[in-house]
């Protein structure tokens, strides 16, 4: 197994916004050589797929400024500073479609934009709307 890892030597803040933070990082490459990374640290967030118990799944319509659009999503969204994800999880399908589950599940994790971004979206199961 080669090493891939990437150990950082300086870190530079560029912008300290009210969500994310952005970092420019000199690097250091396994084979020596210097680099730069952009980063961009985010709080996290949680993304629940709501199944009814006719085995559909409810999805949302949201105004993204970003691609200047409504887009159809699950519910989702970032966690509140000290909230665990599965309170954020209750309290996102809650505020984004009025439902309340009495069975959520955690089923994993992933990472959205992992070259730029650190944020951890923690997936949630919920049934028993």
């Amino acid at each position: 197994m080669s090493n891939l890892i990437e150990k950082k030597i300086d870190s530079t803040s560029i912008y300290d916004g009210i969500i994310v933070k952005l970092f420019k990082d000199t690097i250091e490459l396994p084979n020596g050589n210097k680099a730069f990374r952009e980063v961009i640290r985010h709080p996290g967030a949680v993304c629940v797929i709501p199944v009814t118990n006719e085995g559909n799944i409810i999805f949302v319509k949201q105004y993204r400024y970003p691609f200047k659009e409504e887009i159809i999503e699950l519910p989702a969204g970032k966690l509140d500073k000290n909230e665990l994800p599965l309170d954020a999880a209750q309290r996102e399908l809650r505020e984004e479609t009025g439902i309340i589950s009495s069975k959520i599940i955690p089923i994993g994790r992933y990472y959205s934009t992992p070259a730029i971004i650190d944020e951890v979206i923690y997936l949630y199961l919920a049934t028993d709307l």
